[in-house]
């Protein structure tokens, strides 16, 4: 998104009446988590107020601070209260209450920071909608996994359904009706359940039309007629290859496609003059990008192959060269679960991926939360039917591997480390070994910048 509209987004929140925009908006991309649902949860859990909980002041007494500011003093009390064996109580914007996220928090630099309590709340909100959906997800996040809180999902989504509609009129977008057609008479949406349509197939289809005539462009669509996010972010590269100006760019990045960039995907005769010389100059830096990631990501699988057989030593370690060397690579100085640690360095060793935080391809959720956000140096998710060679897939069986080819027959293709040479399900194998799973165990593929 480009500087221009996240100024907009944070004069937005400004005119609200409400503080910390910034934070909000950095961390919501950081954690790849929509940011009129961040809003909505901070607006549900907090009000926008750095405090500590109360739950309706039913802990008076139990947790200390009861809707009190947060401070550095007061978060280390209240680690030392429940460490004593007493009751914790919600930190922040997010209100974090387990007292194992507050010490994430306190590791980003300390959970009395709106920051910190935003990069974990939200990572959390993103791996609770990756594994059980968006309405259990969000539910979840209120009373836990195996108690989830539907009408508290129902409220977040109702106070998002609000910020969608203020970022709507900030980035000056436009909420047509819906006449059920296949012409263009609508913005389309990100929401959930995804809006659908013959409208909606038909941007599918000329955006892989477009993706199939413009060079170095990566965007195969399904014909399904639902406006999802794969649908969103192959319209955006589309978009950006055409030459659209930055701003009309920026929309896309925010979830929504207004009317005119619809019908200029569809009809790209209607482009100015000013669009064809964008396309133009960007088509070098596409170029650049293309060849590099296909070159990186054939040098990452061929040393992964060449590595298939390697063991820890000894057995159930989590050490012992070369394993250790990995574990070391990913910015590790003691044994750990390896399977992303080999990854990391097969993408970034060997084929030269741009990964600044290499200890975080160590895990699965945060390559979830960074490959949805575009962070860390991956371009994007992308669907487990268009995995590529290079790609970085994840399990749900808690579990990373390299795509090492595309998916065919219902299987995705890796090299893992870390795993056996049986059916690939023991996250704990110890050796690097070659699978092919079904997709239905795919949790995300995510696509690096090599």
């Amino acid at each position: 998104m480009s500087q221009v509209a996240d100024r907009k987004l944070i004069q937005m929140v400004r005119d609200a009446g409400f503080s910390f925009g910034p934070v909000i908006l950095a961390e919501s991309k950081r954690q790849g988590v929509q940011l009129a649902l961040a809003l909505a949860l901070v607006e549900q859990e907090s009000a926008f107020r750095n405090i500590f909980g109360c739950d309706g002041g039913r802990m008076i007494g139990k947790a200390p601070w009861c809707h009190q500011p947060v401070t550095r003093e007061r978060v280390q009390e209240l680690i030392a209260h429940v460490g004593a064996g007493g009751v914790s109580n919600g930190v922040g914007l997010t209100q974090l209450t387990s007292i194992g996220f507050i010490r994430q928090a306190e590791a980003l630099g300390g959970a009395h920071l709106p920051a910190a309590q935003c990069r974990v709340g939200f990572g959390l909100l993103h791996d609770l909608i990756a594994r059980h959906g968006e309405r259990t997800g969000i539910g979840a996040y209120n009373g836990g996994e195996g108690n989830p809180n539907l009408a508290y999902a129902d409220s977040v989504l109702a106070r998002r359904a609000h910020w969608q509609a203020r970022i709507n009129a900030a980035l000056g977008m436009r909420g047509a009706a819906a006449p059920g057609d296949a012409g263009v008479h609508r913005d389309l949406m990100l929401i959930t359940p995804f809006t659908e349509g013959p409208d909606i197939r038909a941007l599918q289809r000329a955006v892989s039309a477009r993706a199939r005539e413009l060079p170095y462009t990566d965007a195969r669509l399904t014909l399904d007629g639902q406006f999802g996010p794969h649908t969103l972010s192959a319209s955006g590269r589309v978009a950006f290859a055409l030459g659209l100006p930055e701003d009309a760019c920026a929309v896309l990045t925010a979830g929504t496609i207004p009317q005119l960039t619809q019908q200029l995907i569809r009809r790209p005769a209607l482009l100015t003059p000013d669009d064809r010389l964008r396309a133009k100059d960007r088509e070098p830096g596409l170029k650049r990008r293309y060849e590099a990631r296909h070159a990186g990501a054939r040098a990452a699988v061929r040393w992964a192959r060449s590595r298939i057989g390697r063991h820890e030593s000894p057995p159930l370690s989590n050490w012992g060269h070369p394993v250790q060397d990995w574990i070391e690579f990913a910015g590790f100085d003691f044994p750990v679960e390896w399977c992303g640690c080999f990854v990391a360095f097969a993408v970034v060793k060997k084929g030269g991926a741009r990964v600044p935080e290499r200890k975080r391809l160590a895990l699965d959720t945060a390559i979830n939360a960074d490959a949805a956000a575009g962070h860390n140096g991956f371009e994007r998710a992308v669907s487990v039917n268009d995995a590529q060679r290079g790609d970085i897939v994840t399990f749900s069986f808690r579990h990373i591997g390299l795509c090492a080819g595309p998916t065919r027959n219902g299987l995705v293709h890796t090299i893992d480390g870390n795993s056996t040479n049986a059916d690939g399900t023991n996250p704990h194998g110890g050796e690097v070994a070659e699978h092919r799973r079904p997709v239905s165990q795919v949790t995300v593929v995510g696509r690096l910048r090599y």
